[in-house]
């Protein structure tokens, strides 16, 4: 009745009614049921749903499909119109045989570790997203599911496994009514932070769409070829910093030379001035003594910064080798 409620609601208002479609889990280990609909949501549904007929199948697709890859049995389908008949059979067949051939969907369905929610609070999105999984990890199944009826084309999610995740199904492929063409190419995981995962991987969702994704490890070979492109960018990283540095050293010992030149100006100046007006000895040689320790402490400050760069540049590449 949840379900139907939210189906029957306009998109744009999906947000405010989210909890209607994740409240089931919160018992759904706690008695064996069945998911059935009464005989008139069956029949009439399509007719509820708002939008267009494209708007129409893609829900009642999105739904059962979303059904199918919760915990649960689902029995009953949903009418759609004769036309369309070939397209949903077709996509109903997928859904059953995932679930019967994939052990992770046959055989643990009553296993409450088997389900962990990835992110079903994602209200305004009106997407919810999960895992099902067993002890091996491998084999996993990440699904997707989007309510809203606007594409999202490179939509985050967070995953807690490192290594790929294969598209396997798409409610909106081309081979079930939709306009979709499901890509074989894996997707790799990323390591940034989201949805309080250490991974995460960027998908694209069609409007009113269901995805399913299979964890595969990475293999020897790629971690080595993800281990050495990691380095690759630390270089460029230690490289980008070192010309920076350098560039503020040009700047330090440019400046330093210039008040070095302006001492040395100031010295022979007070040279000069004692010639000319036969001054104090003892304050010209002061004088001369601080402008002499000012040039040779500007002259260690100028070796100081040069042996800390080159020192950083030495340490940096030491530890990306290592």
């Amino acid at each position: 009745r949840d379900l139907i409620g939210y189906l029957t609601t306009d998109p744009y208002h999906r947000s405010a009614i989210h909890e209607k479609i994740t409240s089931r889990m919160g018992y759904a280990y706690n008695e064996k049921f069945v998911m059935a609909f009464p005989a008139k949501a069956v029949h009439d549904l399509w007719d509820w749903i708002p939008g267009t007929e494209k708007d129409k199948f893609s829900t009642i697709k999105a739904a059962f499909a979303y059904l199918s890859f919760l915990p649960g049995k689902l029995l009953a389908g949903f009418r759609v119109p004769e036309v369309m008949e070939n397209e949903y059979a077709a996509m109903v067949k997928k859904c059953h045989e995932l679930n019967s051939k994939t052990d992770i969907l046959a055989k643990e369905d009553y296993n409450y570790s088997n389900f962990s929610w990835i992110n079903s609070f994602q209200q305004k999105e009106c997407t919810v997203s999960f895992l099902r999984k067993d002890s091996q990890e491998v084999g996993s199944l990440l699904v997707v599911v989007n309510f809203a009826n606007d594409e999202k084309p490179e939509f985050m999610i967070g995953v807690p496994y490192e290594g790929k995740y294969e598209p396997i199904f798409d409610t909106e492929e081309i081979a079930f009514g939709g306009t979709k063409k499901i890509s074989k190419a894996a997707i790799f995981t990323e390591e940034s932070g989201w949805d309080g995962y250490a991974q995460k991987i960027n998908v694209s969702l069609s409007p009113l769409s269901v995805s399913v994704y299979r964890y595969v490890p990475f293999t020897e070979e790629e971690i080595y070829a993800i281990a050495e492109k990691k380095a690759d960018l630390i270089r460029e990283q230690i490289m980008a910093e070192a010309k920076e540095k350098v560039e503020l050293l040009k700047k330090i010992i440019l400046k330093t030379s210039l008040q070095i030149h302006k001492m040395s100006d100031s010295k022979n100046f007070c040279q000069k001035f004692y010639n000319k007006n036969k001054c104090n000895t003892g304050v010209f040689m002061k004088t001369v003594i601080y402008i002499d320790v000012l040039l040779v402490t500007n002259f260690f400050i100028n070796l100081l910064l040069l042996s800390a760069t080159a020192a950083f540049s030495r340490t940096s590449f030491s530890s990306t080798c290592l």
